[in-house]
Parts: C-alpha cells; structure tokens; sequence
C-alpha cells in the first residue's frame, strides 16, 4: 500500500474497512459528488474518461477520499479501454504530488476546486444529467 506523497501531511495510509468502503462505493460512482460520480459513470458505461475528467476524478480520490493513489490507477488500467500502464500510473501519481509539478509546492498532491469546475466546463449540468 502506497500511504501518498513523501511530506504530503494530508495523505493517510489505509485505514482499513472505511477505506475499503469508500473505495467500493467510488468504483460503484457512488462518492458523493455529482461531478465524481457522473464521470464514474461514463466510465463504468464506456470504458473512457476525457483527460480533465480523469484528471478531477483522481484528484477526488487522492485528495478527498484520501486513498492511495494506486488503488484508483489500478482500477483505471482495468477499466479504460485506452488504458496505457505507464501513462495511467504517471498521470496518477502526478496527480498525487508525486514527481516534480512546477505549480505543486513541496509535495503536496494536485487539487481540483470541483465547484469552479462544475461552474466553468458544466454551467448547465449537462455532464451531470447525461450520466445520472
């Protein structure tokens, strides 16, 4: 088990069933959050995610589930039907704070402010609607 970025003080290891549970439920695109759980959805209804929705998604799971990173890159290289394993593992753990990010300051993983997101790429929820 990956505990997350060296020096990230918000990353925590496993901490058993809760994460197991929260891991089930996310898999399921039940976390949540509108935006999480619209593109799990078409992720578990097609196969594919566009690179911002792969990037929210794994920004959610890093940084508010707090679980390991590997955890959702694996299930990402077994469920996108374009999955490429050194991509996937990078994109995950750049998203993570692993690596170096010019706009990440000393370790601290990737964040996506979902609610501006929502307001910039889904004003009218279509995303949203479509896969709910």
């Amino acid at each position: 088990r990956h505990p997350g970025p060296p020096g990230a003080s918000k990353a925590t290891p496993p901490q058993g069933n809760a994460d197991r549970e929260r891991f089930r439920r996310w898999t399921l695109a039940d976390c949540g959050h509108p935006l999480i759980d619209a593109q799990l959805r078409e992720l578990l209804a097609t196969g594919y995610l566009s690179n911002q929705g792969r990037q929210w998604v794994a920004s959610h799971f890093v940084n508010e589930l707090r679980l390991p990173w590997t955890w959702g890159a694996r299930f990402f290289k077994w469920m996108l039907i374009d999955a490429h394993p050194a991509l996937n593992s990078g994109n995950w753990a750049y998203l993570a704070g692993l690596g170096s990010d010019p706009r990440s300051f000393g370790g601290t993983p990737r964040r996506f402010d979902l609610e501006r997101q929502l307001r910039q790429y889904d004003p009218q929820e279509t995303l949203r609607k479509l896969w709910t």
